[in-house]
């Protein structure tokens, strides 16, 4: 899941999928510079389920399709 400057929504998105009821899942997130609280957000969920959840942060934002390229390689 790509994220920019996403404060007021990620949480919301984040919970939703750990609602699934799909046991079987891993949620990658790449924060593309955000300059927001996104990312200590994003470590709060990180804590929450750490087998869960994978964090990566990008210092510069290469749009939605770059940073999805980016996080294809995991």
């Amino acid at each position: 899941m790509p994220v920019y400057n996403g404060s007021r929504f990620v949480g919301k998105a984040v919970e939703s999928i750990l609602k699934q009821t799909y046991p079987r899942w891993e949620l990658l997130i790449a924060d593309a510079g955000s300059t927001d609280d996104t990312w200590k957000i994003l470590k709060r969920y990180k804590k929450l389920a750490p087998r869960k959840i994978r964090l990566f942060r990008l210092h510069k934002n290469g749009g939605a399709f770059g940073v999805a390229n980016y996080l294809f390689q995991f």
